[in-house]
C-alpha cells in the first residue's frame, strides 16, 4: 500500500487521486476526467452544445457565510488531509456585490509525509450571472510551488491566465460557454439544482487555467451513511466529459452526494480508480440559508 501509494504521489499529471487523498479538495474536481494536456485542448474545433441552467438556479446553491469542512481518506489512512470550503460576501467602492468563495487545503500525517499540500485558492464570482469574475491560487504540492491568477472577460469572451511559476501555461483562452466556475463553485452550484433522478446539467470549470465541460447527472435518490447520521442523498455523476479524459478511459469514476432534505450538504465525493476508492467526506459545516 505504501509503494502505491508513494508511486501515485509521483504521478507529474493531474490525476484525481491527489484530489481526494492529500485533500487537494474541490481543486482538481475536474481534471479527472479530462486530464488533457494543452494540445489536446487547443485541438478541438467544436465544443458540444450546452444549455445552461438560468442565473437563479445557478446560484441557488452559492450564498455567503457558509462552510464545510472535509476529511479525505483513502484505505488505512483516514486522515490523509483537510479541505475548508468557504464563503463570503465582498462589497468593493463602485462594484457591484460578489461572492467570494475560498477553500485551503492541507495535508495530514502519512500524506504530508510522503507529499506536502498546502494550497489556498480564493475565487470572485458576479451575483447575477453566478460566473467567474477571477480566480487566484497559491502554495504548494509537494515541491511545485503555486501562483497564478485567471481573469475573466465577458465583452471579449475570455479568460487570461497567468502561472508566476510555469511561464509555459500562462496565456489567453477564449470561452466556449458564458457560465464559467472555479472547482469549489461547481460543487457548491449543485445543491441548488432540481435534483430529480434523471436531470442533467452542464458545467464549464476552471482547474488551474485548464478549462473543461463537465456534465452531471442526477443518478438515484438513495441512502448514505455520514458523520451526521444516515441521510437521504440524491447522487450525482458525470456522463460527459470535454476533452475526453484519463479516468473514464480506464473504467474510473467519481460521485457525488448531496443531502436530500433542507440544507442540502455535499455529505461525501468518491473518486473510483483502478487501484480502490478515495474519499471526501463532509466533517462539519455552517448554514446560511435552507432549501424549501
Amino acid at each position: 500500500m505504501v509503494r502505491k501509494l508513494s508511486n501515485l504521489l509521483a504521478c507529474k499529471t493531474d490525476f484525481p487521486t491527489r484530489f481526494v487523498l492529500l485533500a487537494i479538495g474541490a481543486l482538481c474536481l475536474w481534471a479527472p476526467l479530462t486530464t488533457a494536456n494543452e494540445a489536446e485542448i487547443a485541438a478541438l474545433e467544436d465544443w458540444p452544445e450546452a444549455t445552461f441552467p438560468d442565473a437563479a438556479m445557478r446560484g441557488a446553491g452559492l450564498a455567503p457565510n457558509e462552510s464545510f469542512t472535509f476529511r479525505m481518506q483513502w484505505g488505512f489512512i483516514r486522515r490523509a488531509g483537510t479541505t475548508r470550503i468557504s464563503t463570503s460576501v465582498e462589497n468593493a467602492a463602485n462594484e457591484k456585490e460578489t461572492l467570494i468563495v475560498e477553500t485551503k487545503t492541507n495535508s495530514n500525517g502519512l500524506a504530508d509525509a510522503l507529499y506536502p499540500i498546502e494550497l489556498s485558492l480564493k475565487a470572485r464570482l458576479d451575483t447575477e450571472q453566478w460566473r467567474l469574475i477571477d480566480s487566484s491560487m497559491k502554495g504548494s504540492e509537494g515541491k511545485r510551488l503555486r501562483d497564478m491568477d485567471s481573469v475573466f472577460d465577458y465583452e471579449t469572451n475570455n479568460m487570461e491566465h497567468l502561472d508566476r511559476h510555469y511561464a509555459d501555461r500562462s496565456g489567453d483562452k477564449d470561452l466556449p460557454y458564458a457560465f464559467p466556475v472555479d472547482d469549489s463553485s461547481a460543487m457548491l452550484q449543485m445543491r441548488g439544482w432540481d435534483l430529480t433522478p434523471g436531470n442533467q446539467y452542464p458545467l464549464l470549470v476552471n482547474s488551474k487555467g485548464k478549462l473543461y465541460y463537465i456534465e452531471m447527472k442526477v443518478a438515484e435518490r438513495t441512502s448514505i451513511r455520514s458523520k451526521f447520521g444516515q441521510r437521504d442523498a440524491y447522487r450525482i455523476e458525470p456522463v460527459n466529459a470535454y476533452p475526453e479524459g484519463k479516468l473514464f478511459r480506464e473504467g474510473g469514476n467519481f460521485t457525488f452526494w448531496i443531502s436530500d432534505d433542507e440544507e442540502r450538504l455535499p455529505l461525501r465525493f468518491d473518486v473510483k480508480i483502478n487501484i480502490g476508492t478515495l474519499s471526501m467526506m463532509l466533517e462539519d459545516y455552517t448554514l446560511s440559508k435552507t432549501f424549501p
